[in-house]
């Protein structure tokens, strides 16, 4: 388009482009006033541990724990219940198949007396 046309000047020139990863998510799980803080202790600029921060994560671990063990026995005792109920299933399956043939079976000697006897 610029070539039909007078006075238009086109130069081709290659940009350099860096490759930059994409920020990151904010984290679900509160860390406290210091954002960007590690989740593991906080050491002063002196070396000391800030008991403050290393409790309240030892509380975050300990709930966390609980809850994962609860999960955990909500888990076993669903899976008990569902093999449970398929144990109760066959059962209820058989009596079922069996209950047929008794049917099937009468009515077969019913309709045999009645052919013989006509």
């Amino acid at each position: 388009m610029f070539n039909k046309e007078s006075g238009h000047h086109v130069e081709e020139c290659k940009l350099r482009v860096a490759y930059m990863a994409p920020p990151r998510p904010p984290s679900p799980v509160k860390e406290g006033s210091k954002e960007g803080s590690s989740p593991w202790a906080s050491v002063s600029d002196n070396g000391s541990y800030n008991s403050a921060d290393l409790a309240s994560k030892r509380a975050l671990i300990s709930k966390l724990n609980e809850e994962k063990n609860a999960t955990l026995l909500e888990n076993n005792k669903l899976q008990q219940e569902l093999e449970l109920l398929r144990r109760e299933a066959k059962r209820g399956y058989s009596g079922m198949k069996f209950l047929y043939i008794i049917l099937v079976g009468i009515v077969g000697i019913i309709l045999g007396y009645l052919l013989k006897r006509t």
